[in-house]
C-alpha cells in the first residue's frame, strides 16, 4: 500500500512572523505593498486579518537575500 505524506503548513499572524524573523511590522507591510510578497503565495487575507505562510517568507528571504 502506498504512503500518504502530509506536509504541515505552518500559519502565522502578521505579529509572530515579525517577532519570527525580527522585522517590524511595518516592513511586512513594505513588503506587501511593494509587490515582493505575492497573494496567495507568501500571505493571504482571512477576512481582513492577512496571515502568513512561514515556509513561503523564509524562502523568500534566503532567496532575497542571495540576489
Amino acid at each position: 500500500m502506498g504512503q500518504i505524506l502530509v506536509h504541515e503548513i505552518k500559519i502565522m499572524n502578521e505579529k509572530e512572523v515579525a517577532k519570527y524573523f525580527q522585522i517590524s511590522e511595518r516592513t511586512l507591510f513594505n513588503y506587501r505593498k511593494g509587490g515582493h510578497f505575492t497573494i496567495g503565495l507568501e500571505y493571504f487575507y482571512v477576512g481582513k486579518q492577512i496571515r502568513y505562510n512561514l515556509q513561503a517568507v523564509l524562502n523568500f528571504f534566503l532567496n532575497d537575500s542571495k540576489k
